[in-house]
């Protein structure tokens, strides 16, 4: 391997990234859009929007590893298992969290459009 690949190589993170989550006013007869919605103590709803392009999602770690990347999400999801379920906020999380994703940080969807 040539040293510039190497170097380029190394230069190479990776992203923890999570859906968006998206919310609105409840009004009656809401579209779904696609997405499951879930109404909020607040009078809202929310959904998770893991069908958005991944240059929407979030950026939740930054990572030297495509392996340690795995281990921060496991224990990401992992942390979510001991939220009670009753937290409807709590859930949603819960929900981006297990959509949640490893990429590269010179993924080319990355980028805005």
């Amino acid at each position: 391997m040539k040293l510039h690949h190497a170097t380029a190589l190394a230069l190479v993170g990776w992203y923890l990234i999570m859906p968006p989550i998206l919310h609105r006013q409840k009004t009656k007869g809401s579209p779904t859009d696609g997405f499951l919605w879930l109404d909020l103590p607040d009078g809202t709803e929310g959904a998770v929007a893991e069908s958005a392009p991944l240059s929407q999602w979030s950026i939740n770690s930054t990572l030297d590893s495509g392996k340690a990347c795995e281990q921060a999400k496991l224990a990401l999801t992992g942390h979510d298992k001991r939220t009670p379920p009753s937290d409807k906020h709590a859930l949603l999380l819960r929900w981006a969290h297990a959509d949640a994703m490893c990429v590269a940080t010179d993924d080319p969807r990355l980028k805005k459009k």
